[in-house]
């Protein structure tokens, strides 16, 4: 019987191989495929019983059992995402916020989300959690309800803690979805975790606490490492330590923005992120120490193995973390059962664990990442580090022993650093497209820059680790281990800035099509393989260089949805909520920002202006115009301005006396001379040319109007041959008086609403003026009495507004033609 069940899987030297693979298609397919579960369900258990029947045939058995595989993680797939209890608090909410009544237990501490670091307009601090719903108040009182929710209170509350349940007054809704190209989809990601809807709580009286029981042990014992990790920290290294925690424990901390970009740059967000390394590193250390202080193979690979789990346990959950402590555990037991496997063998067991608890995962950018990278070493990685080794040491053994020792040295430190990089090739060739295909960029010199801070990451990961330890075990130790672990954080945070100045570190991609991301894996095996033939190995290499070239600058040479054709201009109004930004480029031209500010983002750029320049192509920007000094107008400027070698900002005349009577246009003043860009003052009638055909006209404001700041708004006409767009800022009744007196060339093809869309009673007459086929606006996701005025009054009007259409995309041909396009593609369009 035993040799019957072993031949039932045809790949019986790797048998969960072929699982993973059915898991991975089965949940592949349950986004696809009618949702009905329990069909699927019944479809795998008659596979199941029908694979039981025939066991003695091993092709025909395992085909079954696999298809039953399939069915199942279908059925699972589709349970998670798309059925929900007929209590669960997503039932009660909507994409608009309702107020709500709600009991909720938190499993864990709320985290203070303070502002963002080297942040110029600060949002205030907040506090953020995922809570359990237990309870919902309606018309027939108290009704029991389930699911999670992701809680945001705009004025903390120190007494908040883990393990309590509270009662909540607040906005229930559900979370948004990406509103501009590039941005991060974060609907996306939460559905991906189950949680649906979120509570906006605007005071912290809103908040009371019902029950302060203690807080699951679990949940205490991570406080706690996190606890032992600050102690001895001061303020002025808090940079450091929530660096120190990003790396050992995987928290992320909203002051590390600013790193975490130089990360991202340089190649090397990988360092930050809990992953394989991370694990093999403390494991390393652990097992080696045991093993100095003579204890036996089998107890340092049981105490090696609690240690790991422990270290899994205390660190924030996510796929890296799971994939690497299962590995790393699945690993020791067939050490222990003296059971050692292939390693894909155990990579695809650890890939069939965490798809069989939460199929979702496999949607996740880091999930992929993660195992992609470790398969990609494991099939190519010896076989490459071997054949490059071989061809730079064609000295015989014997012939190596007679040569002097230093030079044998210097033999053994050249096979070591061709293997590790190698190893690190193979691992950017291989994530490459899936980096392309989610953050559509790129670093070049990647590789280099992960070998050259891997010392200072090793080093910092194992003070950080011993800190924790020592600490609990010594809490006097506090304070010195804390100046170490800085240290080490300080180091490493000097090596990446040093990285981050290396040239060309950050080259935007278009996201590859899945074709193009096979090719070129395929490409990358060819290359591996040994080639009897010189003529195969040379096709192989100029495979590979075609594959991964055409990935990086095929859509750039033979156009792609982002690429403008010759002759087209393109203008994105994105969305920023209560605020507006604008980005103008034509082909071939100047690129341009008209604003760049928002008020209810609490990190404009980060969150949505370099996800829209990465992903549209740009690394630079030539100017920028900021209409008038509201910071809903240039919260943003000063650090893109600085970032993406900005030559000039243009403001209209009374900026600069506007700006002064605040402090935060102060601040903008003082920066932009900081940086070398003091604004340029444009009058009526100046042109800015931006390419062929293609200019800015400035109508707006003439010299000393006395009016207030929205009415000295900047006013310009983008005009692509005989088709104009028409940007008025904030103008209000006095502004649009005044160009209606002054002004015989207002007439435009698209008008960007006045002061968000905003009504006035002069508001018919200037748009009559204006003549638009389309209107857009940029406005916040509720709109304000005067807006909804604007809407009545533009009844029978082409009108679009950023709050439902996302960002607008607006193109204008040279032969004529205009194009108004909406990124959410479920909004209306006009016409």
């Amino acid at each position: 019987m035993g040799r019957v069940i072993r031949a039932t899987f045809v790949f019986s030297r790797a048998p969960a191989v072929p699982v993973a693979i059915a898991l991975i298609v089965g949940v592949v397919l349950g986004k696809h495929v009618p949702a009905l579960p329990w069909l699927w369900c019944g479809v795998g258990a008659v596979a199941l019983f029908a694979g039981a029947l025939v066991l003695h045939r091993a092709w025909t058995c395992s085909s079954i059992l696999l298809i039953a595989t399939l069915c199942c993680a279908i059925a699972s797939t589709q349970l998670m995402a798309y059925f929900y209890p007929r209590d669960h608090i997503t039932h009660y909410a909507s994409d608009a916020p309702r107020l709500c009544q709600l009991r909720l237990y938190l499993p864990n501490e709320p985290r203070l989300r303070t502002m963002t670091f080297g942040q110029r307009f600060p949002i205030p601090p907040r506090q953020v959690t995922l809570a359990r719903v237990k309870q919902l108040l309606t018309w027939n009182g108290w009704r029991d309800a389930s699911g999670d929710v992701l809680v945001q209170i705009r004025e903390p509350n120190p007494q908040l803690a883990a393990g309590q349940t509270v009662q909540i007054v607040g906005m229930l809704e559900r979370p948004g979805v990406a509103m501009n190209p590039g941005q991060f989809d974060w609907q996306r990601y939460y559905r991906d975790k189950g949680v649906l809807c979120s509570v906006q709580i605007v005071h912290a009286a809103n908040v009371t606490i019902l029950d302060d029981s203690p807080a699951p042990w679990l949940t205490r014992l991570r406080e706690s490492a996190r606890d032992a990790l600050t102690e001895g920290f001061s303020p002025e290294h808090s940079l450091d330590h929530a660096l120190l925690g990003a790396l050992v424990l995987g928290d992320y901390d909203p002051e590390l923005r600013d790193v975490n970009e130089q990360f991202q740059k340089t190649g090397t967000s990988h360092h930050l992120a809990i992953s394989g390394m991370h694990i093999a590193v403390v494991g390393g250390v652990v097992f080696l120490f045991l093993r100095l202080i003579r204890f036996g193979p089998r107890f340092c690979w049981v105490a090696t193995m609690l240690v790991i789990a422990l270290y899994g346990l205390i660190a924030t959950p996510s796929p890296p973390v799971l994939r690497s402590v299962i590995l790393f555990l699945v690993i020791g037991f067939a050490f222990l059962g003296s059971r050692f496997s292939k390693l894909v063998q155990l990579l695809a067991m650890t890939v069939a664990l965490m798809l069989a608890t939460h199929p979702l995962d496999l949607f996740n950018a880091g999930f992929q990442l993660s195992f992609i990278t470790v398969l990609g070493l494991i099939l190519f990685g010896e076989k490459a580090s071997v054949r490059f080794v071989n061809e730079i040491d064609v000295m015989r053994p014997s012939e190596q022993e007679l040569m002097p020792r230093p030079t044998r040295v210097m033999k053994w430190i050249d096979r070591r650093v061709v293997l590790t990089l190698s190893a690190g090739m193979i691992a950017w060739l291989v994530s490459m497209p899936l980096v392309a295909l989610h953050f559509s960029r790129l670093n070049p010199w990647a590789v280099v820059a992960s070998i050259a801070l891997a010392p200072f990451v090793v080093v910092a990961l194992c003070l950080g680790v011993a800190k924790i330890v020592l600490t609990w075990l010594i809490p006097s130790l506090g304070v010195p281990l804390a100046s170490a672990a800085g240290a080490a954080s300080g180091w490493m945070r000097g090596v990446v800035d040093w990285l981050a100045k290396f040239p060309a570190g950050d080259v935007p991609l278009t996201a590859p099509t899945l074709l193009m991301i096979a090719l070129c894996w395929v490409a990358i095996a060819l290359v591996v393989v040994r080639w009897r033939y010189p003529s195969v190995r040379l096709a192989s290499w100029v495979l590979l260089v075609f594959a991964f070239g055409y990935m990086l600058i095929g859509p750039y040479v033979f156009g792609s949805s982002h690429t403008l054709k010759s002759g087209q201009t393109r203008v994105t109004l994105m969305a920023v909520g209560a605020g507006q930004c604008a980005l103008i480029e034509p082909a071939g031209g100047r690129v341009v920002l008209m604003d760049c500010g928002s008020n209810s983002l609490s990190d404009l750029n980060s969150n949505v202006v370099v996800p829209v320049l990465r992903e549209l192509g740009h690394t630079s920007i030539d100017t920028i115009f900021i209409s008038h000094a509201n910071t809903d107008h240039y919260s943003g400027v000063t650090e893109i301005a600085d970032a993406y070698g900005v030559r000039e900002v243009i403001v209209g005349d009374g900026f600069p006396a506007s700006a002064r009577e605040t402090s935060t246009g102060v601040a903008l003043l003082r920066d932009l001379e900081s940086i070398n860009l003091p604004p340029r003052i444009a009058h009526p009638g100046d042109q800015i040319p931006l390419g062929r055909d293609i200019s800015i006209r400035v109508l707006w404001p003439a010299h000393d109007t006395g009016f207030e700041a929205n009415d000295t708004s900047l006013v310009t006409q983008l005009r692509v041959g005989e088709r104009s767009v028409l940007f008025t800022g904030d103008i209000q009744a006095d502004g649009m008086k005044a160009l209606l007196d002054q002004n015989d060339e207002l007439k435009s093809d698209i008008l960007v609403a006045m002061h968000h869309g905003s009504s006035e009673e002069i508001t018919p007459r200037f748009v009559d003026r204006v003549a638009p086929t389309w209107i857009v606006s940029s406005n916040d996701r509720t709109l304000t009495g005067k807006q909804v005025r604007f809407d009545q009054m533009m009844a029978g009007r082409n009108l679009m507004r950023t709050d439902k259409c996302g960002a607008i995309t607006l193109l204008l041909d040279a032969d004529g033609s205009v194009k108004v396009q909406s990124f959410l593609k479920s909004a209306k369009q006009p016409g």
